[in-house]
């Protein structure tokens, strides 16, 4: 919370904990193929990685914090 950051599903609600759960389990994944989850977002359009597309959550930043 004091990083003022929340994970949001990408039709802008927050996600729900089944969302969150799956997008660890992606994370998971993505770490393990030797990081190439994480270096999609260097590729990416819009700088996502496989967890968030395939969780379709991302990481934003709460603007009413």
């Amino acid at each position: 919370q004091w990083t003022r950051l929340r994970v949001v599903s990408f039709d802008g609600e927050p996600a729900s904990k089944r969302d969150l759960v799956r997008r660890m389990g992606w994370w998971i994944f993505g770490t393990a193929a030797v990081g190439l989850g994480h270096m999609w977002a260097l590729v990416d359009e819009e700088g996502l990685t496989w967890h968030d597309l395939l969780s379709k959550t991302f990481v934003t930043i709460d603007p009413r914090r």
